[in-house]
């Protein structure tokens, strides 16, 4: 078994006799866990409904603040301003095309503008001014002006035509004055400047230092009249922020207090009050961040299983675990380690030394195992080391046995040569073939008394054995006659 499948095989054996007990620890804890964040949130919303409702009052004082402030623009508040001319009974009776009443005309016109106060004048029906307060509405040409138009052209009395700018604050009013016979007999034009209001709505801001608060103001058809950020204004609400298409609904309420409100991609508070004279609906928006610090978050229980803390003691007990398991794995093959360091040098004579100190166990078999093959090995070294000499030694010998051979045939080659001299010799024995043979072994056994080799006995090869039918190669044949002798059909043995 390989030292990693060792590990791994503890590893998986310590993680399932650890899973069981961590399970059920972690499906016990759980319930402890929902009662807790149960708990922990009851608590929260409690100390944030408290902080929640100081950001409502804020609000709701700043809609009181700023809402009334457009009932001086609202068609009852001016009407109301302006009944004392429009409805003046010597303006409703006088004949405006008669020059006597025209003194009259003015001089009641003057008294009660004066009373009333603000900029206006009185216009005829073709738009002349019959009379007015300030001067610089003489500059005016109301002749065809299309509210004149319509105001003249109107039969329904206490009607206001209006033409309010808010962004600039100012509006101009135009009040028909009907006869007793209810005809428009003459136009009472009225300008009144209110820049105070859109200045007040520019700066009631929650909070003061607010960087994604907003103020502003809608008409009745859910465009954007006033606003903090001028360049959203005469824009329509709905197309700004979905969520508030219901300003423009005259179903809706006429004030609230919304939370979670998205406001340029901003969550946050949004409270709304509508006038319903001027028909207008003030609001305001502050970003929940802008009060971050009184917003408090529930904190979030989790399973102790699977705490932070916790985690990182189950994270080190494991590694402590592991670290313990690889050192304890290694235990097991020290003995192996040796054994292979040991191998290194099992052709050295400390080779015995090397290899571990084993009295039982399988690692004490195959120390025994490996010194019984080393002996085998160097037995079988040391038979073929003598082999190798016996190899030489017979090497040697069949070199020497080869030499002498070569000289003994060197010898019999010289003493064929001698026999070979005598022509007739060799006709008296030309007829007995093995005769010849015996009498050159005579004669060599002769010249082998004189040389040097006592004791050897020279053996002739089995072709001088007597075998008459054996061929003669022809060079052999040139070397026993000499030239000049002409062998005629000559019977006799061939020798080799």
């Amino acid at each position: 078994m390989r030292k990693v499948q060792l590990i791994l095989q503890i590893l998986f054996v310590g993680l399932l006799m650890a899973a069981a007990p961590a399970w059920i620890f972690y499906t016990t804890d759980l319930g402890r866990v929902e009662q807790l964040n149960l708990l922990e949130k009851k608590i929260v919303n409690t100390d944030n409904q408290k902080n929640i409702n100081i950001i409502r009052e804020q609000l709701q004082q700043k809609l009181n603040t700023l809402t009334p402030l457009f009932n001086r623009v609202s068609d009852e508040g001016v009407g109301k301003k302006y009944s004392g001319i429009y409805e003046n009974s010597v303006l409703t009776k006088a004949n405006y095309t008669k020059t006597k009443d025209a003194k009259s005309i003015k001089t009641e016109y003057i008294k009660s503008a004066r009373l009333v106060g603000g900029e206006t004048a009185l216009l005829d029906t073709k738009g002349n001014i019959i009379d007015t307060n300030s001067s610089s509405l003489r500059r005016l040409n109301f002749t065809i002006a299309p509210k004149f138009l319509t105001a003249v052209n109107t039969d329904k009395k206490n009607i206001l035509i209006k033409d309010i700018n808010y962004s600039e604050g100012t509006a101009n009013y135009y009040m028909p004055i009907f006869d007793v016979r209810e005809h428009v007999v003459a136009v009472l034009f009225a300008r009144e400047k209110f820049s105070d209001i859109p200045e007040a709505i520019r700066k009631e801001i929650l909070p003061k230092a607010a960087s994604n608060g907003a103020t502003f103001v809608v008409d009745d058809t859910g465009k954007i009249i006033i606003h903090n950020d001028i360049k959203k204004e005469n824009t329509d609400v709905g197309v700004l922020n979905p969520q508030l298409k219901f300003l423009s609904d005259s179903t809706s309420e006429n004030t609230g207090i919304l939370e979670d409100v998205k406001y340029d991609n901003t969550l946050g508070f949004f409270a709304y009050a509508k006038n319903l004279e001027a028909k207008v609906t003030v609001c305001v928006f502050t970003a929940a961040a802008d009060y971050s610090d009184l917003i408090k978050k529930s904190n979030t229980y989790s399973n102790a299983l699977l705490d932070k803390t916790n985690l990182v003691l189950i994270g080190s007990v494991f590694f402590l675990a592991f670290i313990m398991i690889v050192l304890i794995s290694t235990a097991p093959f020290k003995p192996v380690y040796k054994v292979v360091a040991a191998l290194a040098h099992v052709d050295e004579e400390g080779f015995e030394e090397l290899l571990p100190r084993e009295k039982k166990g399988e690692y004490k078999k195959l120390i025994d195992s490996i010194l019984i093959l080393r002996g085998r090995v160097k037995s079988s070294e040391e038979n073929a080391n003598k082999l190798s000499e016996m190899a030489k030694e017979l090497e040697e010998e069949l070199s020497k046995e080869s030499t002498r051979a070569d000289r003994e045939i060197s010898e019999l080659q010289e003493a064929l040569k001698k026999l070979g001299g005598g022509k007739g010799n060799q006709d008296e024995e030309s007829t007995d073939g093995p005769l010849t043979i015996k009498k050159i072994m005579e004669t060599q056994k002769g010249t082998k008394a004189n040389t040097n080799m006592p004791g050897k006995e020279f053996k002739l090869p089995e072709s001088f054995a007597g075998k008459p039918n054996t061929p003669k190669p022809a060079e052999n044949k040139e070397k026993l006659d000499p030239p000049s002798a002409k062998p005629a059909e000559d019977k006799r043995p061939d020798i080799i």
